[in-house]
């Protein structure tokens, strides 16, 4: 992409990198959690792994996705829980 800059009078080409960067929301990251990779039609997961470097999780996704995983838990749901924990220990190291 070429973005004039202005220098006084003049216009100056700038290359910029692309700046095409995505921000997944809970619900989206959730969906491709362990035990629900049914629910996420082949096309979406083609396009999220042909762009895994421009995707990003806010902060807030993975607090609720921990909270969603503890409260998992405190339910009797360890053994998946424990899942999930490996999985978004997984994600946050990617």
């Amino acid at each position: 992409m070429i973005v004039p800059v202005a220098d006084g009078a003049r216009l100056y080409p700038l290359e910029m990198p692309n700046l095409a960067n995505y921000l997944l929301d809970t619900s989206v990251v959730s969906a491709l959690a362990p035990g629900r990779e049914t629910f996420v039609p082949a096309a979406v997961g083609e396009w999220l792994q042909a762009h895994h470097e421009a995707l990003f999780l806010p902060s807030i996704a993975i607090a609720e996705m921990a909270q969603g995983i503890s409260k998992l838990r405190r339910a009797g749901g360890g053994e998946r829980a424990d899942r999930l924990d490996r999985w978004l220990d997984g994600l946050l190291a990617a």
